[in-house]
């Protein structure tokens, strides 16, 4: 027989006995919490917004090691290496290890992974500046123009969501 103990509701913070599926309050699902050795409550699963940070995460680095596919078959010596295409290959480089490295702190759910995970998100928006002073002059800047826009707002929202979210801070109680 389990003892019965209250928790906190994950959505809500309103105080709930353990065992309901549901919160009284909020109606969300109550997440199943285990005990460790020490008595305390495990961290909360990784889902919902953080499962499609985590699924964007993987197709970024499939995107790009797909892109690298495409210059070593086309073969590496018949590419135009102009200087804008060796800064974007060395951002690509640097953004893969960022992906990399916010995939394993999300999964190891530290409690310094969202500041860290912000700090990586917010070093992203550096190279998209430069590629576009870079390009200033070319016709491409209005579409150029399009893309920082989007990835300024993209990573703006998940800066707001790791910094702010009650889930996240949940999460990364480790």
């Amino acid at each position: 027989m389990k003892k019965s103990h209250m928790i906190e509701c994950p959505w809500c913070e309103a105080k709930v006995e353990s065992g309901y599926k549901h919160c009284p309050e909020c109606q969300n699902e109550i997440v199943e919490f285990e005990f460790n050795s020490e008595n305390s409550i495990d961290s909360i699963p990784i889902r919902g917004w953080l499962l499609f940070y985590n699924a964007t995460c993987i197709i970024s680095v499939f995107l790009i090691c797909y892109s690298y596919y495409l210059i070593i078959r086309a073969g590496i010596s018949n590419v135009e290496w102009t200087k804008q295409l060796v800064f974007l290959s060395s951002y690509n480089v640097m953004h893969l290890i960022c992906l990399i490295a916010t995939l394993i702190l999300i999964c190891r759910k530290k409690k310094y992974a969202p500041k860290v995970i912000v700090g990586l998100e917010i070093l992203n928006l550096i190279p998209f500046g430069v590629n576009f002073f870079m390009s200033y002059e070319s016709a491409i800047q209005s579409s150029l123009m399009t893309g920082v826009s989007v990835k300024v707002i993209w990573i703006g929202l998940w800066v707001c969501y790791f910094l702010m979210s009650k889930r996240v801070k949940q999460t990364f109680v480790h």
